[in-house]
């Protein structure tokens, strides 16, 4: 067994996204997830509280997301484009652990918004949009925030709920300009 090192961290991530996506959530143990990466449950236990929430961490580590905030004051030029570009990305993430980790995920360990990455780094990113005067939103940067991902999540439920037989991408794509063009 190896020692709690950043690999290490990595390596039950990696293994816990493959063992899912075999298995699924439900049926995939903590036990299982360390026998596999070949590491001891206290290493486990040394990251993550529970299984949920290494599951939330793989979505905010794994997820390849369009960074906002990376060249904030650049993005919010163009604050339409950018969030648009990031809801994409975010279908993208979704798409790439399949409907159903993304079911099981959605339906089981998806927190409160406010402590969601996304949501802040969106809520943060449109506050600068509309403190530059590039984006005049009727709402709040909290609301515009908890509006663009209610819509986002209401897709990926419908996606997850009929087991992949709907087209997220291009639903993401069809609807992602009337949400945000709702917002201005």
């Amino acid at each position: 067994m190896k020692h709690a090192t950043s690999e290490s961290r990595r390596l039950l991530l990696k293994t816990a996204k493959k063992l899912f996506m075999e298995n699924g959530y439900f049926n995939t143990t903590i036990r299982q997830i360390t026998s596999e990466a070949d590491l001891s449950t206290g290493t486990f236990y040394h990251f993550f509280k529970s299984k949920e929430e290494l599951a939330q961490a793989l979505c905010d580590t794994d997820s390849g997301v369009y960074d906002l905030l990376e060249d904030m004051n650049e993005k919010i030029k163009d604050p339409i484009f950018h969030l648009t570009k990031y809801l994409h990305s975010y279908a993208d993430f979704w798409l790439s652990i399949g409907w159903g980790l993304s079911s099981q995920l959605l339906l089981h360990t998806l927190p409160d918004m406010d402590t969601v990455t996304e949501v802040q780094s969106v809520r943060i990113f449109i506050e600068a949009a509309q403190k530059a005067g590039t984006m005049n939103c009727k709402l709040t940067p909290k609301e515009a925030s908890e509006y663009i991902f209610t819509s986002a999540i209401g897709m990926l439920y419908k996606w997850a709920a009929l087991k992949g037989n709907y087209d997220l991408k291009m639903m993401s794509e069809k609807f992602t300009t009337i949400l945000l063009q709702g917002l201005v």
